[in-house]
């Protein structure tokens, strides 16, 4: 991730630059400095924003027309996006408008809501690439990006922060050069409203995805988090109900220029220049007969039938979670990952029972790979995003890739013939959608940033839970000692079944990761309803005489604990992986990567054989503790093809 505190000198030199020669944001610039600036900490939001008539009048006006003002004005914490009076000017013009008093009450509300983050404070330092992790008050995802060649600091991909960092009692203010606008069109639309990507849109068209996206509901209006039965904790931990539960989508799409210039399909030698050439396409990559894995498609002329290799085409590139681009693994690779070692991202795509497979490789920073193909190393067999990315709209994102997305053999292949490794967050397309999973990136390191959302029945489509489950997610936080940092939570007399991701087809040895505690119980595993061997005691810390876990590095006959991982995984056990630790010493050991610690363990469910790519389920049943807190946790699972176990290595 790239910290503000890294282009602050560039952010210095961009400004300075600005202003002396008169580019692009002069009237801003210059309307924005006036005589008696300051910034203190006695005002509230609204008091300063008073405070300044010759440059911020316009919206300060919008804000007290619509009774916001008030609010701001109030105790509490907020974020303000505040675009300057040129940029309210500017948007006027926009809509063919002369003033504010053109503008409807609601119209004026979203206005406001759009610029306006309540319940935090967010100082550019804090910023990183992606979301925030506080959405808007119309609630909207605000991204940041920044600019390493000018220094600029950019919200929601085109709207520059021109003042930054204004402290006040009750926040921070931010200025702005132009007006922030999410999209009010559905992602089939907005996809449809931008020629870049004509031939892709085509094709939603035809097999019916784009109107599928424009129908769907946004958020399920019958949830209301006051009909949770589970009520909020006094902890050290702050603890909510999700307030929405809504829906949307993210499509990787290929521009038309990008299709065209895509020659590596023998059928195809002069590129993809239009929608019959894109059927062909489809065909060559999904089709038996050639690179594809499916033989049920031949005769299928039907675009909306899901056996037609357009639609096959079409849905592998479509996910049914709201994923702006940092979602994708970046926000996931928090301080608590070990950083020499490469990170993996698996994500259920809208073709049935499918994967892509996400590489973020140490060498590259930011970057990650998608599908790369058996040798890794070649970045040039795996796709990567461009620059433009973080297209939003109200249910959803669509971000251009930079050569076709396909599920062939050989991505069939790579994907099965390697450890696949799923955060069990990662099951749920809920966490992501309504901002709870990888929203708090930068605030790892904090202990007093831990939060843990309540997740009531029926929330999450793929979790069935009895009456007296308490089933809670922890996001990402370096008191825990998890991978990624997060993890699932559950207490009470508990008896839950989840739904995995797609697992394609072969024989796996399923492994599921956990910390065990003195006040954890005893709980009984299943999976796919049959149970896997003995209860596990979820109280035996890896140092147990029934676990066995020795120190790697303690003896000297094992130095890399080599034979002790033999020996544990003969009883059914193994060790943390070494590719993470926790960051902050509260609960555990912050020297200690997972595997050498004794609160973090492997169990071994099984080997089982998958005779087609599905989705599974894993249940668990508490059993009972001989204190009075009964809990159990998951971090993750793992699908371990067991022609590598020999050659697996320890991260």
């Amino acid at each position: 991730m790239k910290n503000m505190r890294i282009l602050s000198l560039f952010y210095t030199a961009f400004m300075t630059a600005v202003v002396g020669s008169g580019l692009l944001f002069t009237s801003c610039v210059k309307d924005i400095i006036p005589a008696n600036y300051y910034s203190s900490t006695d005002l509230l939001v609204g008091q300063y924003l008073s405070s300044r008539p010759d440059d911020l009048s316009e919206f300060t006006k919008i804000l007290d027309t619509t009774g916001v003002l008030g609010l701001l004005n109030a105790y509490g914490k907020y974020t303000c996006f505040i675009p300057c009076d040129t940029a309210m000017h500017n948007y006027y013009a926009s809509k063919g408008k002369t003033s504010r008093s053109d503008f409807s009450m609601e119209e004026l509300k979203k206005i406001c809501y759009n610029h306006i983050l309540k319940g935090d404070t967010i100082a550019t330092g804090d910023f990183s690439v992606g979301p925030l992790s506080t959405m808007s008050m119309s609630e909207r995802f605000v991204n940041i990006d920044f600019s390493l060649t000018d220094g600029s600091i950019l919200v929601n991909g085109n709207c520059p922060i021109i003042e930054k960092d204004i402290r006040v009692h009750n926040g921070f203010i931010h200025l702005l050069s132009k007006t922030l606008e999410p999209s009010e069109l559905k992602l089939g639309e907005k996809i449809a409203s931008d020629p870049k990507f004509s031939l892709f849109s085509e094709a939603m068209q035809l097999t019916g995805y784009a109107k599928m996206m424009n129908d769907a509901i946004v958020e399920d209006q019958s949830y209301d988090p006051k009909n949770c039965s589970w009520s909020i904790k006094t902890y050290n931990i702050t603890e909510e109900i999700p307030q929405h539960r809504k829906f949307g989508f993210t499509v990787l799409l290929e521009s038309d220029s990008t299709l065209a210039n895509y020659t590596a399909c023998p059928l195809l030698p002069n590129g993809v220049k239009t929608i019959d050439d894109l059927k062909v396409l489809a065909e060559y990559y999904y089709s038996s007969s050639y690179q594809g894995v499916f033989s049920d498609g031949a005769g299928v002329n039907d675009p909306k039938d899901p056996r037609n290799y357009l639609n096959r085409f079409v849905a592998y590139h479509c996910m049914n979670r709201t994923l702006a681009s940092s979602r994708i693994i970046n926000d996931y690779d928090t301080p608590t990952q070990i950083k020499t070692f490469d990170m993996y991202e698996f994500i259920e795509t809208m073709l049935s029972n499918t994967l892509i497979k996400v590489k973020k490789d140490r060498n590259y920073t930011l970057r990650f790979f998608i599908n790369l193909l058996d040798d890794e190393k070649d970045i040039t067999t795996g796709i990567e995003l461009t620059k433009d990315i973080d297209n939003d709209a109200i249910n959803g994102y669509y971000h251009e890739i930079d050569k076709p997305l396909v599920y062939s053999k050989a991505v069939v292949s790579n994907i099965a013939s390697n450890r696949i490794r799923i955060e069990a967050s990662a099951f749920f397309r809920e966490f992501a959608t309504n901002n709870m999973r990888g929203n708090n990136p930068d605030a790892v390191n904090v202990a007093g940033k831990a939060h843990r959302y309540i997740i009531p029945d029926g929330y999450c489509e793929g979790l069935k839970c009895s009456a007296t489950t308490r089933f809670t997610y922890l996001n990402a936080n370096g008191i825990y000692e998890d991978w990624q940092g997060d993890e699932l939570y559950v207490e009470g007399t508990y008896n839950f079944t989840l739904v995995t991701s797609p697992i394609p087809a072969g024989t796996y040895e399923v492994r599921m990761s956990y910390q065990p505690t003195g006040g954890r119980g005893i709980a009984q595993l299943y999976w796919d309803s049959i149970p896997c061997g003995i209860p596990l005691d979820l109280r035996l810390l890896a140092n147990n005489a029934e676990v066995g876990w020795v120190s790697p590095g303690s003896d000297y006959l094992d130095p890399e604990g080599y034979e002790n991982d033999k020996m544990m995984h003969n009883r059914g056990y193994m060790k943390g992986a070494a590719s993470y630790k926790c960051t902050e010493n509260m609960y555990y050991d912050n020297t200690k990567t997972a595997r050498t610690s004794t609160a973090s363990l492997r169990r071994v469910l099984g080997t089982y054989t998958f005779n087609k790519a599905a989705k599974h389920t894993f249940t668990v049943v508490g059993l009972g503790s001989s204190g009075g807190d009964i809990q159990f946790m998951l971090d993750y699972l793992e699908f371990v093809p067991t022609e590598i176990l020999e050659f697996e290595g320890i991260e």
